[in-house]
């Protein structure tokens, strides 16, 4: 019983680090998830994070949680809601889907709860504990009445669920509410990270791609979102602050075509120091009063990421198909825009934004594709990747890669076993 204690005294420890993070930033929930893991990965008492676990529900189909978290001999499954839909509060979003569609449709808390109580339930006694996170996020009208924390936090309790509310600003909090009790939190760190400057710390041929490359094998991620939270990771790791990083930024001059409220957003943005973390939404939550200035004015690089297990699982003309999407999101959709709005706004850089494409796949089929567009784009793209040429373990690395990053092919490698499954 000790072990389980301290196990969950580790998730307790993640989950409440990250909302003091999120404190001062407002981006999508993608970004807070990426937090969450980032700091997982962190953390010396984890012995493993997934996620995107696979979970079967009582209907027989198939669920999927945000995380899992190991840890002391048990597993934390935890569901996040968090974040800003373009200009509306997630948690807000979450309650309309309860109330249009209940248990039915992903997306709502009343589906979260379906999926954490059928983790436990799966368990051995004692083995496993289930939270769902509700975060209000920066600079925007919360989403949840006191009202609304009443009724969520009893009914995620009634399925042994314990229910997180977090709130930002100047003095965050996080309540804790485990079978009825409160427990409220003031949130607050030791030590705070040094800001480095990201002209001088953060560069392409720095990072540790092959460890970013060995975590994306071994992870086997399902989709790219998980991709971006491992490059993420690796990002923060070179000493970026959570104001500087984000997945999913929007920027309002880059609306696509014939749509008023559709954007092109990158898999992930970078920017350098003294950025306001402000990363999808203007000021005062007031689309006509951008914040895309001050995005524009500390953009350092906007990066694509191709890198998952539905990717693996295409034919190679299915996945040459999508790398041309995505080259032409960065060539055609991205980049003009930003040039574009950059000159109009009269901001001046002293260096260019880079634009990067990041793949990981072992199919060799690709290497022509891959070669052929190199040669195409290379004055306005970096592409980073590895080609296996000798393993270590159940991983393929090329050392050249590490001396050559910037002009080295990108088709990396992707041979791991199944992930586990909780069932």
């Amino acid at each position: 019983m000790g072990e389980t204690v301290v196990g969950f005294e580790t998730a307790t420890q993640i989950i409440n680090d990250a909302s003091y993070q999120a404190r001062h930033i407002c981006g999508s929930e993608g970004l807070y998830q990426c937090i969450i893991y980032d700091l997982a990965k962190r953390c010396g008492q984890v012995d493993r994070v997934e996620r995107e676990v696979p979970v079967v529900l009582p209907d027989g189909k198939t669920g999927y949680l945000d995380f899992v978290i190991d840890s002391g001999g048990i597993s934390i499954a935890i569901e996040l809601k968090a974040g800003a839909n373009s200009h509306r509060n997630s948690l807000d979003k979450a309650m309309e889907v309860d109330r249009r569609f209940g248990t039915e449709k992903s997306g709502g808390l009343l589906k979260d709860f379906e999926k954490l109580s059928a983790f436990i339930k799966a368990g051995a006694p004692n083995s496993r504990r289930a939270v769902s996170v509700c975060l209000e996020t920066a600079y925007i009208k919360y989403g949840f009445s006191p009202h609304d924390v009443d009724k969520y936090s009893a009914l995620a309790n009634k399925e042994a669920i314990d229910f997180v509310y977090g709130t930002p600003g100047v003095n965050p909090t996080n309540l804790w509410i485990t079978s009825g009790k409160r427990h409220e939190i003031t949130l607050g760190r030791k030590k705070s990270r040094l800001e480095i400057e990201t002209s001088k710390a953060f560069d392409f041929g720095k990072l540790d791609w092959a460890a970013y490359f060995a975590d994306i094998a071994m992870s086997e991620p399902k989709d790219e979102t998980f991709a971006q939270g491992i490059l993420y990771h690796h990002l923060r790791s070179l000493g970026l602050t959570e104001k500087q990083c984000a997945s999913e930024v929007f920027f309002y001059f880059a609306r696509k075509p014939g749509t008023r409220a559709s954007y092109w957003l990158p898999d992930l943005a970078i920017f350098d120091p003294g950025f306001n973390g402000r990363f999808n939404l203007g000021i005062n939550n007031q689309e006509k009063l951008q914040n895309d200035y001050e995005k524009l004015r500390s953009l350092n690089a906007i990066i694509e990421i191709k890198g998952s297990r539905h990717f693996e699982m295409l034919k190679t003309s299915e996945k040459v198909e999508l790398l041309r999407q995505d080259l032409e999101k960065l060539n055609s959709h991205q980049r003009p825009p930003v040039e574009v709005q950059t000159r109009k706004e009269g901001i001046r850089r002293d260096r260019p934004v880079n634009f990067a494409m990041v793949v990981a796949s072992s199919d060799g089929g690709l290497n022509t594709f891959i070669r052929e567009a190199k040669e195409d784009t290379a004055k306005q793209f970096k592409f980073f990747g590895l080609v296996p040429t000798r393993e270590i373990g159940q991983h393929t690395y090329n050392k050249r890669f590490e001396r050559d990053a910037e002009t080295a092919g990108f088709a990396a490698c992707f041979r791991v076993p199944q992930a586990k499954r909780y069932v």
